[in-house]
């Protein structure tokens, strides 16, 4: 059904999801790749990150940043981003690039911050072909926070901005720039917000492009 599936606009995430059975056999490789040391899954079509600690700190390397800007930082890679490279390789392709926590004031969403993550969602943006930037609950510190909101409509700048779990998906920013209720807090502990309504690979997979 995938690929004689054309999407309309407001389908792009079922659309894409719809072919995430395809690589559901490289779980056991992207979770390993994940928990080494370099924290990177590197996939043809399919790029996973957890956080990776900083030396002689006590903060980590953002997921986000390690599949944007740098997959093993402080060093820089021939290959650039992780990301622009999958968008390279496919350049009408779909993409979701999907946190299970939305991406972090102090670090990630912030455009003036050291790790900012904004500037890095223009290569997404060019990108022709559908795409979303999908997260499935606010990060605990970032709830009712005024520049959360801020920060959430410059994400929807660049690329369309869902928050999705197993009650399905919602379009986070509207045509006035109003962040939706549904995407600004948190469900009760009895609701799963991990987006099992679209497939396991979600539990495993910090981002996924395909």
């Amino acid at each position: 059904p995938c690929i004689n599936y054309i999407p309309l606009h407001n389908d792009v995430l079922l659309f894409c999801v719809c072919k995430l059975t395809e690589y559901e056999n490289v779980q056991g490789e992207a979770k390993a790749s994940m928990n080494s040391p370099q924290r990177v899954y590197r996939g043809q079509e399919l790029i996973g990150a957890k956080p990776k600690p900083i030396p002689n700190t006590i903060s980590n390397y953002h997921s986000e940043y390690l599949l944007l800007i740098l997959s093993n930082p402080p060093k820089e890679s021939p290959d650039g981003p992780l990301m622009q490279k999958l968008l390279n390789s496919d350049p009408k392709g779909c993409v979701i690039f999907y946190t299970l926590n939305s991406p972090c004031v102090n670090s990630c969403s912030t455009p003036t911050a050291k790790y900012s993550i904004i500037p890095a969602l223009d290569g997404i943006k060019k990108h022709k072909g559908p795409k979303a930037f999908v997260f499935g609950q606010v990060w605990k510190h970032d709830e009712n926070k005024a520049q959360w909101e801020m920060n959430m409509k410059e994400i929807n700048i660049k690329v369309p901005l869902y928050r999705c779990n197993n009650a399905g998906c919602t379009r986070c920013v509207d045509d006035n720039n109003v962040v939706q209720a549904r995407c600004k807090a948190n469900y009760s502990r009895g609701m799963n917000t991990s987006a099992n309504h679209f497939t396991s690979l979600y539990y495993l997979f910090c981002y996924l492009f395909f």
